[in-house]
């Protein structure tokens, strides 16, 4: 089926889409990698140095993901002395569904090669 083509390679991105107050609300690859990042280190901090993202943004990035899902927080911030953070049960859901989504497309990709 793909005899007569190039040498090309497929690429895919994965993200859930949510509608949210009239607006589409997106957790793609780089909100899964502070999700994840924020698993590994405590800190959403520490998580955007290791990004090389601003502090800023990374803090905007939570927000974000915490007001879109009606269920609850991915993230939930210590407050007070020592602050922190720390992914809840349901961001464990988003990091192992995204895993595992990307395990499976990717399977499917490389038997039809």
């Amino acid at each position: 089926m793909m005899d007569n083509l190039p040498n090309i390679n497929i690429k895919f991105k994965i993200w859930f889409e949510r509608e949210a107050d009239g607006e589409v609300v997106c957790i793609g690859e780089q909100k899964i990698e502070l999700l994840n990042m924020v698993y590994q280190s405590g800190s959403i901090k520490i998580a955007a140095e290791k990004m090389g993202m601003d502090y800023k943004k990374a803090w905007d990035m939570v927000n974000n993901m915490n007001e879109s899902i009606e269920e609850g927080d991915l993230i939930i911030l210590k407050r007070g002395r020592g602050g922190g953070a720390t992914v809840t049960d349901l961001g464990f859901s988003f990091l192992n569904y995204y895993e595992d989504m990307n395990k499976k497309v990717g399977s499917l990709i490389d038997s039809s090669k």
